[in-house]
Order: C-alpha cells, then sequence, then structure tokens
C-alpha cells in the first residue's frame, strides 16, 4: 500500500496510470492480473519521486482456502475505509456504477481478479490530490520483505512486479484499489493519516 502525490489526473500521474492499466486488463484472465500487478508496481518504482507513505502486511496459510479467507478479510478491512466504489470489476465483468452493476464481487473458481476505483465524498476544483494504492495479493510459495524506508519500498515493489510474473502458479489471485478515483474527488494528507494509520512516512 502506498500513498502518493498526484499534481493532476492525467495518465502521467499514477491515477492516471493506474486507471489506464486497469482498463486494458482482463480481471478473468489470471495471466492478464499478473501482467497488471507487474505494470502498477512499475509504475510506483517510475513515480518514486511522489511515494508519501507505504505499509507492507503479510501472512502465511498452510491451506488455500485459509488463505482466501484471510485474502477476504484484508479486501473488506480496505472497501470499509470508502464511501463506494465507482470502478469494480471481478473476473472479467464490469459491476462499475457507470455499467449499472452491484459493487459487491462474486468468488470466482481457483481465485479471482479484482480491480477497484474508490471514490471519496469531498470534492474540489483543484485536480492535485493525495491518492493511495492498494495491493491486495494471494501468492504461493513467495514472501515480501517488510517495508521500512524507500529502499525497502523499492526492494518489495522490484520484488513483486518480478515475482508474480515468474510463474503461471505465483499469483492465487489479486485485487488492486486505488483512492481516489472519480475525478474532481480529492483525498488529503490528514484523511491518509486518519485511514490509513499504518503507512510509515517515506
Amino acid at each position: 500500500q502506498v500513498a502518493v502525490f498526484c499534481e493532476d489526473r492525467s495518465p502521467a500521474s499514477v491515477v492516471g496510470a493506474v486507471a489506464d492499466l486497469v482498463d486494458r486488463a482482463d480481471t478473468g484472465c489470471q495471466e492478464s492480473m499478473a501482467g497488471l500487478v507487474s505494470d502498477v508496481a512499475l509504475t510506483l518504482l517510475r513515480k518514486e519521486a511522489t511515494w508519501i507513505s507505504a505499509g507492507l502486511e503479510t501472512a502465511s496459510f498452510r491451506s488455500d482456502d485459509a488463505a482466501d479467507a484471510a485474502f477476504g478479510q484484508f479486501s473488506l478491512k480496505e472497501r470499509a475505509k470508502i464511501e463506494r466504489e465507482t470502478v469494480n470489476r471481478v473476473n472479467g465483468r464490469d459491476r462499475s456504477e457507470r455499467h449499472g452493476g452491484s459493487p459487491d464481487g462474486e468468488w470466482g473458481p481457483g481465485g479471482r481478479g479484482v480491480s477497484r476505483g474508490i471514490s471519496r465524498g469531498a470534492t474540489a476544483t483543484s485536480q492535485s490530490t493525495v491518492a493511495v494504492v492498494t495491493l491486495i495479493l494471494c501468492l504461493n510459495g513467495k514472501k515480501i520483505a517488510p517495508v521500512k524506508d524507500r529502499d525497502s519500498l523499492r526492494a518489495a515493489l522490484l520484488a513483486l512486479g518480478s515475482d508474480v510474473l515468474s510463474t503461471a502458479e505465483c499469483l492465487m489471485t489479486a485485487e488492486v484499489m486505488w483512492t481516489p478515483e472519480a475525478r474532481g474527488d480529492v483525498l488529503l494528507p490528514e484523511d491518509v493519516t486518519l485511514d490509513f494509520p499504518a503507512l510509515i512516512p517515506l
């Protein structure tokens, strides 16, 4: 989870780049989701100058069922922090608001691919904003080192970007979230401190 500063919402910004990557990804395809996760990690690496804070939470499990349950809990915990989901694609099905879809996703056999663009209530005429990009992943046989500072975040993103592409079995399930998504919505530094207290200033 990485908080960044975006001067605008153009494709050159983190939120613009992530939204573009999600638009082109097939959440129903494991290979496409692996590519999406790797590309999001690469985008964050390229935008290191915009990093504000970051955090990493990991857990290990002996069974796929336990991992799936924990994945769902991680997802719900992050989704509970926001007001509405304006982009919601699950297993290749678009459930976004603009398509009249339900905000609740469905579990698919063998895992799922999810991308969520999250809108907040606050709006402003200025397009600059703080943004938070969240990756919730279920990895098979891979561990990511803790994030404590810029160097460890850089190492974690490099490892993640390469590991998910190394073998077809590495990435079991993935969810990509970013907030704010709707143009005009803003996330203030105090919002990040309140809603994401575990993030470490960089």
